[in-house]
């Protein structure tokens, strides 16, 4: 058994103190800094934000949203709330290699985890190409 499997044990048996893992959380900190950058240079703001455009701005800006057409205005805030690379097993198995959840109108965080957005959220799927695939838009946080 290795140090680090042996501590992840123990831990599990509450005989280890998290403090201890400090270091593996500082490193898993600088990987996951260095992987966001990654993903934000790869699928950057701009472009989602351009492909969201293009998508509503077909000349009255609705979209459809459980069986009923609302709009988007033009000036309004949009968050990008994750950005997510899914790294598959098996080939052709998912829906998109990136995934991309904004929120129109704004991202509204509730402590206990019922967020919501000022009009609605949208899943956005990129394939490995960054092309978009499909865009979803919906009510509930996902």
């Amino acid at each position: 058994m290795h140090k680090g499997e042996a501590q992840l044990t123990l831990l599990r048996k509450g005989c280890l103190c998290p403090l201890h893992l400090l270091n593996v959380e500082r490193r898993s900190s600088k990987v996951a800094d260095q992987l966001a950058k990654l993903l934000n240079q790869i699928i950057p703001d701009e472009k989602i934000l351009s492909d969201l455009w293009e998508i509503v701005d077909d000349g009255n800006n609705k979209v459809e949203l459980n069986d009923t057409w609302i709009e988007i205005p033009n000036k309004i805030q949009i968050d990008i709330v994750t950005k997510a690379y899914f790294l598959e097993s098996f080939p052709n198995i998912g829906f998109g290699v990136y995934k991309v959840l904004l929120a129109l109108g704004g991202f509204n965080q509730d402590l206990h985890d019922f967020h919501s957005a000022g009009i609605c959220f949208s899943t956005m799927f990129y394939d490995e190409e960054i092309k978009l695939i499909s865009i979803d838009f919906h009510k509930e946080f996902r």
